[in-house]
């Protein structure tokens, strides 16, 4: 959609976002496509390389996607990539968010990357669902905001198993908010 920016002026509320995110938003494009020359992305680009695959070209460009939007309530769009395929067996399909980007100073700072064990989901509001894991004894659930600034997240809801003690197989878990 159209991003709406305030009265010519040189702080980030009244920055061309388009423009922000432009060298973001062309390394994605050229990564999905295939037309990097076999260049990575630096920050971002795991849960994109999981789903695009060996895929190259029209068919990885319809399954990655990207919103400018202020999700962080200060008046400054922020940059969402994910997934905009329909996956028959998630729950919530085409809200895996990849990366977010806020842009401070004109300029495009990664704010989150998630990808396959390390994966966020946008849930309005500004808030983000994530799902861990490091194997079968080590899973994570939380719920983080974005700081309204844009540039962190914080933790509303954590909560996360371990083993109970060294060498047993036995599993705990435990909550917190921080």
């Amino acid at each position: 959609p159209e991003v709406k920016t305030a009265a010519a002026g040189k702080s980030d509320s009244q920055a061309d976002y388009r423009e922000a995110y432009a060298p973001v938003l062309d390394e994605f494009y050229k990564f999905v496509d295939g037309s990097s020359n076999g260049e990575k992305i630096t920050e971002g680009a795991i849960g994109v390389e999981e789903v695009i695959g060996s895929v190259r070209g029209k068919a990885s460009l319809n399954r990655i996607g990207y919103a400018i939007q202020d999700i962080s309530g200060d008046g400054i769009p922020e940059l969402l990539i994910g997934r905009t395929e329909t996956r028959k067996d998630a729950l919530g399909e085409g809200n895996d968010i990849f990366a977010v980007y806020a842009c401070r100073g004109g300029k495009p700072l990664g704010v989150l990357e998630g990808w396959g064990r390390n994966n966020f989901r946008y849930m309005g509001q500004g808030r983000f669902y994530y799902e861990g894991s490091n194997g079968a004894m080590y899973s994570i659930f939380a719920v983080y905001t974005l700081a309204q600034d844009g540039s962190s997240l914080l933790c509303s809801d954590y909560y996360f198993t371990h083993e109970k003690r060294p060498g047993v197989s036995e599993v705990a878990y435990f909550h917190n908010t921080s």
